[in-house]
């Protein structure tokens, strides 16, 4: 059984969730479920917070990497393979901040990211909505061309 929901893929026809085994995508057409496999960053251990799929079967991908002792963990952003090899995208590795919501273009090109400089040790669920309002940015990402094509303040968005 689920125990959160985190949406769709990027085409509609699977839905993501969380149950205590991990990431799995559910095909809503087959009925089949996939397992997103946990994943590895530079040989370190991932835990995936949000995920959604593109239409080309990659993984985007929310994660926490543990931060230093006594310090918030560093939220990314990451595209993962099907052996759960993760590239890094956005979110910064020397300073913890907090990664929102993210969303794919129905064709899978571009990436939505909410990114707040802002960390907690509960990530962006706990920033109050004056920190979200006045501090977060909203970033669109081209993954065809590994290249940011907007970065302006803003939150919530939809495709």
């Amino acid at each position: 059984s689920a125990a959160e929901l985190w949406g769709f893929d990027s085409s509609g026809t699977s839905v993501i969730f969380v149950d205590s085994l991990g990431t799995i995508a559910l095909n809503l057409s087959t009925g089949v479920e996939t397992r997103i496999p946990a994943g590895q960053l530079d040989g370190s251990s991932v835990f995936h917070q949000l995920t959604t799929l593109s239409p080309q079967g990659l993984s985007y991908q929310r994660v926490l990497l543990p931060g230093f002792v006594g310090e918030p963990d560093f939220s990314l952003v990451t595209e993962g393979d099907a052996e759960g090899r993760h590239r890094h995208l956005l979110g910064s590795l020397s300073t913890p901040e907090s990664i929102g919501d993210l969303q794919l273009s129905p064709n899978g090109q571009y990436l939505a990211v909410e990114i707040n400089p802002v960390a907690t040790p509960l990530g962006y669920p706990a920033l109050s909505d004056d920190v979200i309002r006045n501090t977060t940015e909203l970033v669109i990402l081209d993954l065809a061309n590994d290249t940011i094509l907007l970065s302006t303040p803003g939150f919530s968005f939809a495709w």
